[in-house]
């Protein structure tokens, strides 16, 4: 499909994009569109770590990090991996040349601040494995915009923040302090302060504070060994939702959804969130009212969800799409085929076209 064609279609939903495709997914008309946007982000030596505001985050092989939005094509560097808390070093492998982080690395490859000085001979870690670390990227805002934003980089459970604005980012990532023990799963920006859940509570900190701290607000629902995310709805209500798998073979088996009643009741489980539709993914999650976007096919109370995990599905290694129904606690298909395969995850991702 002709760009313009393309460009055309959007009306503030999102769209999957399929790299492995070459393509979009979009809900508008229930069709895969191939179009050359999608080349510049197919490459192997980039990881996507997010979407906001029709931008992607994406993780290079070497150390760059960049904001590219595929519908205009702009790039924003975003500061680079040497500068993020707890990188202490780099250098070239001598086996194949490629880079080498000098990180926390413990002996079963989880990341963590204290094996860097209890195990320092292991503490290189390939370029390919130092994707672990940056788990996800969100944007708070426009990148471009005059008042700009923050990009927030989820870090195996920690977490760091630089500034962007006028499509320009500062020149190092800057640590947001957290209580011992936090592990951080997920992030939004809610009433002007970035909540963020970990396994122990609802956490909150202001941006704007010259050294950030999170403070812990809430004691969450446990919901244990599960992708935990959190997400505001159009009439700005708090949601946390918890998604569950089959332990066996990965795929997604149902999710579960509780609203903030208000900080001192805590949460609430729902099967019922009204004529919202959420999409989750590796994009920071996001909710809509189905009821405004009435020739999108949106279905309300339901999940549209990607998952950057690859599972086994006749006989091949695919991610795993789908529409969870919150009613009947049933997954229906999302008509996407042939399924997305390969090493870049599908991501939903909203149509944003600020120029320079």
């Amino acid at each position: 499909m002709d760009h313009d064609d393309l460009l055309g279609l959007a009306n503030g939903v999102p769209w999957l994009l399929l790299p492995s495709l070459d393509a979009f997914y979009c809900l508008e008309d229930g069709e895969l569109h191939y179009t050359e946007l999608v080349d510049n982000i197919t490459d192997n030596n980039w990881s996507i770590r997010g979407s906001s505001h029709g931008w992607l985050a994406m993780v290079e092989d070497g150390p760059l990090i960049v904001l590219f939005n595929p519908f205009t094509t702009q790039r924003i560097q975003l500061p680079p991996f040497t500068t993020l808390p707890g990188v202490s070093d780099y250098r070239f492998s001598v086996s194949d040349t490629r880079l080498e982080y000098q990180m926390p690395v413990s002996y079963n490859g989880c990341l963590c601040r204290s094996c860097l000085e209890c195990d320092p001979a292991r503490s290189w870690i390939r370029h390919d494995r130092k994707m672990l670390y940056v788990q996800r990227i969100i944007l708070t805002g426009d990148p471009v915009s005059k008042e700009g934003c923050a990009a927030v980089a989820v870090l195996r459970g920690r977490l760091a923040f630089c500034r962007v604005a006028y499509g320009e980012a500062k020149s190092c990532w800057t640590a947001i302090h957290q209580p011992e023990g936090v592990f951080v799963a997920d992030v939004v920006l809610w009433n002007d302060r970035l909540y963020i859940l970990d396994n122990d509570g609802l956490g909150v900190c202001n941006l704007e504070d010259p050294n950030p701290n999170m403070e812990i607000v809430l004691v969450p629902i446990r919901e244990m060994n599960c992708k935990k995310r959190l997400v505001v709805s159009p009439e700005n209500e708090l949601f946390f939702i918890s998604q569950q798998c089959d332990p066996y073979v990965g795929f997604i088996t149902g999710f579960k959804v509780h609203r903030l009643i208000n900080f001192e009741e805590g949460w609430a489980e729902t099967n019922d969130i009204r004529d919202y539709v959420i999409f989750w993914g590796v994009n920071p999650s996001i909710c809509l009212s189905a009821t405004e976007f009435p020739t999108s096919q949106l279905i309300s109370n339901k999940i549209y969800f990607s998952d950057s995990s690859l599972v086994e599905h006749d006989d091949q290694l695919v991610h795993d799409i789908g529409i969870f129904n919150l009613e009947t606690r049933r997954i229906e298909p999302l008509p996407v085929a042939p399924m997305p395969s390969g090493c870049l995850s599908p991501v939903w991702l909203t149509p944003f076209l600020t120029w320079d």
